[in-house]
Parts: C-alpha cells; sequence; structure tokens
C-alpha cells in the first residue's frame, strides 16, 4: 500500500473508477447507506436504483454515482466518512477498498472521525 501523500488522495473527487472499486467491496444491506449518502428522498432512490438495476454491484455503483451527482463534497474523505456513519449494518471491506485504492487502511479508518 502507498504511504506516499494518503491524505492528498483521500481529498481527491471520488472518480467513477473509484466508486467502481468502492462498489465491488460492499454488500449485503447495501440499502442502508442510502440515508447517509443521500439527503432528500433516499428510501425512493434506492427502491428505484432496485427496480432499475439487477445485481448488487450495479445498485451501489448507482447508489454512489447518485452521492456524488448531489454532494457538494465529492472527496474520498467526505464518502468513507458517511460510509462509516452507518455502521455495522452495512457489509463493508474496508481492507479491499484500501488495497484496491492504493492508500493506507489507517488513513481511510480517519475518516471516520472527520468533521465536515
Amino acid at each position: 500500500m502507498a504511504n506516499n501523500l494518503p491524505n492528498a488522495a483521500l481529498a481527491n473527487i471520488a472518480s467513477e473508477r473509484d466508486l467502481n472499486n468502492i462498489s465491488q467491496c460492499i454488500g449485503s444491506n447495501w440499502e442502508m447507506l442510502g440515508p447517509f449518502l443521500i439527503e432528500r428522498n433516499s428510501k425512493a432512490i434506492v427502491d428505484q436504483i432496485k427496480e432499475d438495476h439487477r445485481t448488487c454491484l450495479q445498485r451501489v455503483y448507482n447508489l454512489l454515482m447518485i452521492w456524488r451527482s448531489q454532494t457538494d463534497n465529492q472527496s474520498l474523505a467526505r464518502l468513507f466518512h458517511l460510509m462509516y456513519q452507518a455502521g455495522t449494518s452495512v457489509t463493508v471491506d474496508w481492507y479491499e477498498i484500501a488495497h484496491k485504492l492504493n492508500i493506507d487502511i489507517q488513513h481511510i479508518r480517519a475518516c471516520s472521525q472527520l468533521n465536515f
């Protein structure tokens, strides 16, 4: 894992590739992320995603893309902060995210303590 400038990497805007990699690491109960990522009408949006997309991977990816389109702060740090707010109700493989994005796991964990 890269330890060079991980904070800078977390400040980057989440790219489509990042969101695709992250979506591969989110499993059961992905719907529970909805209220944390989507400010308005999260239940309706999640229901629409479920109707429009067949696989869990497609559903999670689309949820993350909607988050990115509706938020002013599109940084990875902000996304991870929000994902941590969902707690253990959502299955997230944080180690795999760290590996796929080449970011130290300790820096990803630190996002849970950030103030936005």
